[in-house]
């Protein structure tokens, strides 16, 4: 997207930084880990939207400037978002939930480097949020994680604690291993289990004539349909939520549930879709 030639006076000067100007030469792999530092911050001042043109052009300098200025306000965004969920944070016994947001994202905010290597958000990020995974890297990926994950506790808060708790459990019992995955996403479908058989929501608990229910429920519907429905589903269980955006980003793996609900009818294993006590 850059020309070569008018990145190289930023990258030169970011050089001369990174070696306090005591040697005029850094390996290969140095050089462009500080190319990419400079591009990074470019782009994060484009995206930002609040761009400035000089005589037409882009004035890469200035952008630069700007660019860093806005990581660094980035992340002290990101450590107060942090801060805030840390006041009543619930693991709900999930070990690679925990693992992630207690013990790992400290090191961030500890050791990212907004001069000199922000595209590197340093974490694996192994508990996955409830979308798809971003393309994007550095403060900006942790920003949008921990926003997902406030946004994933907003959802999750409507439910006891101990019942999630619970539900955990039963898979953890069911399949002998932690629970590996987005714990959301366990607990929209057996809510949405429990609204169709019309059992209490909130203690998200099915048994064989429940899933009897679901199973007629969905028996004569194709994927698309079961989709649509829920999305519906969905739509109920986030309209008492304060963040009116999450409809949206829960009823992005309706797709996924209906494809999961089908092959468990045409397979006759749809406990293995819906958590279903013996």
């Amino acid at each position: 997207m850059y020309n070569q030639e008018e990145l190289l006076p930023l990258i030169t000067r970011l050089m001369g930084r990174y070696t306090s100007k005591e040697s005029s030469s850094v390996t290969y792999e140095t050089a462009n880990m500080l190319a990419e530092a400079v591009v990074y911050c470019i782009d994060e001042w484009i995206h930002a939207g609040d761009t400035q043109l000089t005589d037409g052009k882009i004035d890469l300098k200035l952008f630069y400037s700007k660019g860093y200025e806005a990581v660094i306000q980035k992340v002290k965004k990101a450590g107060e978002l942090y801060n805030t969920m840390l006041d009543d944070f619930r693991d709900y016994g999930c070990r690679s939930y925990r693992e992630t947001i207690l013990d790992g994202m400290p090191a961030f905010f500890l050791r990212y480097d907004a001069e000199f290597n922000p595209q590197d958000h340093l974490l694996t990020l192994d508990y996955p949020t409830y979308k798809p995974d971003s393309n994007i890297s550095g403060v900006d990926r942790i920003y949008e994680y921990l926003l997902d994950i406030n946004m994933e506790r907003e959802f999750l808060a409507q439910f006891p604690e101990e019942n999630i708790r619970g539900l955990l459990l039963q898979f953890q019992e069911r399949y002998r291993i932690s629970y590996p995955d987005n714990i959301c996403e366990l607990v929209i479908l057996q809510a949405v289990g429990c609204i169709i058989a019309e059992r209490p929501v909130s203690l998200l608990r099915l048994d064989r004539k429940a899933l009897r229910i679901i199973r007629y429920q969905f028996e004569d519907s194709e994927e698309a349909g079961i989709e649509r429905e829920m999305k519906g589903y969905i739509r109920m269980l986030c309209s008492r939520m304060v963040d009116k955006k999450a409809e949206e980003y829960f009823a992005v793996r309706a797709g996924d549930y209906a494809v999961r609900i089908r092959n468990g009818m045409e397979n006759g294993n749809l406990e293995e879709v819906f958590m279903c006590e013996e």
